[in-house]
């Protein structure tokens, strides 16, 4: 399997299964029909099966689904008795929630989480990767305590804390590089795609105002909101591409990319954490303190 199922997905499943409704589930769940959407996505390409026909009146669990019951049944009374005897023993261990969008969840975050679990032994950290939009609403719903992404987050009760930045340039297949000359700037490029981020971004809507501004607009300009499809468009000479420099650094040293200077890029990228001050508790404070001391000096991308 390529990755592990999670007690989450499961409870899902169930009340999905249960239900024959997404939308229903989402609203016992308290989260987002596309929320729950990806969770079942997930779990079958984690098991390589479809657990749920769609169609247009609805859905319905499939033969792989129903012998699937039982099984995640049993799965979940065991983690019930399991917190349990946990509750019962006293065991002072603490879970966090965390969600991470993609570029969130890049090596950068590897050694943050090193340091994080050597000096709070005692928290365990649960990990979720999934869209900006999603992480914002499960967060709002309570399933997160807290989540990382590359841009600011706004909202009624949010807090949004920024730490670290990082350029952002344009880089391009050497056979696309060669068709921009000296001096070029993006106006001067226009028949040449442009790969940006997911369009809800920040950077995506700086770049379209400035494509705007110069008589362009957004014909020339595609949304990836996956860095590393986008890293592999740009690599297949699909376009020009928009990332941190470091994220495509050892494909700028083979050559398989080039920087390039075209007069003009987005803001960089904000590493940020957010919160919800109202359920603000013991582990979720001593994080953020962690977090406002943890050395983010330089603009490096592991």
């Amino acid at each position: 399997m390529l990755d592990a199922l999670t007690i989450i997905q499961l409870r899902t499943f169930l009340w999905v299964a249960k239900l024959q409704s997404f939308r229903r589930t989402a609203i016992i769940l308290k989260t987002t029909q596309p929320a729950i959407s990806t969770r079942i996505a997930k779990m079958e390409k984690i098991l390589g099966c479809p657990l749920f026909e769609r169609s247009t009146s609805g859905i319905r669990i499939t033969s792989h689904g129903e012998a699937l019951i039982p099984v995640v049944e049993n799965i979940l009374q065991t983690t019930d008795s399991l917190r349990t005897i946990v509750d019962e023993k006293d065991i002072k261990r603490q879970t966090l929630h965390i969600g991470m969008s993609e570029f969130a969840a890049s090596p950068l975050f590897d050694r943050l989480r090193a340091r994080i679990t050597s000096t709070f032994p005692d928290i365990e950290l649960l990990i979720t990767v999934e869209s900006s939009d999603i992480l914002k609403e499960d967060l709002l719903a309570g399933n997160l305590d807290l989540f990382f992404q590359g841009d600011v987050t706004r909202g009624p009760g949010l807090v949004c804390h920024q730490y670290k930045a990082f350029p952002l340039k344009w880089f391009a297949a050497p056979e696309v590089a060669e068709r921009i000359k000296k001096g070029d700037t993006l106006p001067k490029i226009s028949d040449i795609n442009l790969l940006g981020p997911a369009r809800s971004s920040a950077s995506y809507q700086q770049i379209l105002q400035y494509l705007t501004r110069e008589g362009i607009g957004e014909r020339s300009l595609s949304s990836c909101s996956l860095l590393n499809i986008r890293r592999r468009l740009c690599l297949e000479g699909r376009g020009i591409g928009l990332f941190p420099a470091g994220y495509v650094n050892d494909h700028t040293v083979k050559g398989s990319l080039v920087p390039l200077d075209l007069g003009w890029e987005p803001s960089p990228l904000i590493y940020t954490v957010t919160y919800m001050p109202e359920r603000l508790n013991t582990t979720v404070a001593d994080i953020l303190r962690f977090l406002k001391d943890y050395p983010w000096q330089g603009n490096d991308f592991p």
